[in-house]
């Protein structure tokens, strides 16, 4: 297949399923879970109240002070755990569902842009006119990235309810940019991707080249 050939027809990736869900599965294993274990050890703690070693004048051993939190606090302290394993319970049922009817395709590429449509991410057809630039890039996991040129009028133009996502990661970038770190509002993980992240964004340039569209090639 030659460069005319593969940038002319549009490009339909779909999910890998499979490898997504064990990456879910791998980031409750060892992210969520110990989380809610670390829960119930600190606030455990806390709700049934606990004891401060002190010293005499002399330095001998002195009575432990007892700490003693209020029934209310007590009551809190006791059930927050349970509630966030429920709620990770919640999340992991809901996002398991989510990628296993994931039957849209991931990424399109057109003669008119991306359309990325990821299971955390809604978006629908981005133009080569919208976007300033696309880099594949490491933030704990590998990402590609897109960043928009005017994040607030593409916001606009795809509507509350499929561009929220991109509003969370627009606010968190200044954040990210005092510390050095590179992150791009629209992502498209490498967990969902049954190529890598390098590949696509090579085939997102190529597209770029062909289709006569300005964007910074990272």
């Amino acid at each position: 297949m030659t460069e005319d050939t593969m940038t002319t027809d549009d490009y339909v990736l779909y999910a890998d399923t499979k490898k997504s869900l064990n990456g879910l599965n791998k980031r409750m294993l060892f992210l969520m879970l110990p989380l809610v274990v670390l829960s119930f050890v600190f606030f455990g703690a806390f709700a049934h109240g606990f004891s401060i070693p002190r010293h005499g004048p002399t330095g001998q051993p002195a009575p432990a002070l007892r700490v003693l939190f209020d029934p209310g606090m007590a009551a809190f302290f006791s059930w927050f755990p349970w509630f966030l394993l429920a709620e990770c319970a919640l999340l992991y049922v809901v996002m398991a569902r989510s990628h296993k009817k994931q039957k849209k395709p991931i990424v399109v590429l057109s003669a008119e842009g991306i359309a990325v449509d990821t299971t955390a991410t809604h978006l629908g057809l981005i133009r080569w006119e919208e976007i300033e630039q696309v880099r594949s890039y490491t933030l704990i996991y590998r990402y590609v990235g897109i960043v928009p040129k005017n994040t607030s009028a593409l916001c606009q133009r795809l509507g509350r309810s499929r561009s929220w996502m991109l509003q969370v990661n627009a606010f968190c970038i200044p954040l990210y940019k005092l510390l050095g770190i590179f992150v791009a509002p629209i992502n498209i993980p490498q967990v969902y991707l049954p190529i890598t992240v390098d590949e696509l964004t090579a085939r997102i340039h190529a597209y770029q080249k062909a289709h006569a569209r300005t964007i910074p090639y990272a």
